[in-house]
């Protein structure tokens, strides 16, 4: 099982026994506000089996994010291909206990340096509705810059991409 370590997470694959927690998460309106909407229980479940599935099939996924501090999952983070596309993106969500700390960055980083120096990916992407201002802020601090505005998953959103090499010299220096 694959398994990355920050200062203050541990990112690990998702297990079923994590359905309490991600079901906290999913079914709750504010944080689900600008993402897919409040989850079922039986909707979370299904979203837990296709994460295991997509990391069997593409040796990347929805990380599941334990606070070290708490030993509690508190949210999930990582890469999936893009709505109807060959593109790898970025994504979050996270408990809102947790906002305003830093952790979706630090999390995010991770999934990043995954992607680039593990997969060898050239490109990631990541997406945010133009009202989710605190998303967008996550997405370029970890180094993405505006490409366009889009559609994805039936909504319209703001498009960033950073390239591997872009990425390795902002981490660099």
């Amino acid at each position: 099982m694959q398994q990355i370590e920050t200062a203050r997470l541990y990112l690990r694959q998702f297990t079923p026994d994590d359905l309490d927690d991600l079901y906290r998460i999913y079914s709750d309106a504010e944080t689900m506000k600008y993402l897919t909407g409040v989850r079922t229980r039986e909707a979370t479940e299904s979203a837990i089996h296709a994460m295991l599935q997509r990391w069997e099939e593409h040796n990347f996924g929805m990380w599941a994010l334990v606070h070290k501090i708490d030993c509690k999952m508190i949210g999930r983070c990582g890469l999936a291909f893009l709505d109807k596309t060959p593109e790898v993106e970025l994504g979050y969500a996270f408990d809102k206990v947790y906002w305003n700390q830093g952790l979706v960055t630090e999390a995010s980083f991770a999934s990043l340096n995954y992607g680039f120096n593990i997969l060898k990916l050239e490109r990631i992407v990541a997406i945010a509705r133009p009202e989710n201002i605190a998303s967008q802020r996550v997405i370029q601090k970890v180094g993405m810059k505006y490409e366009k505005n889009a559609r994805y998953y039936e909504f319209d959103v703001l498009y960033y991409s950073i390239f591997r090499e872009t990425y390795k010299s902002a981490v660099s220096s």
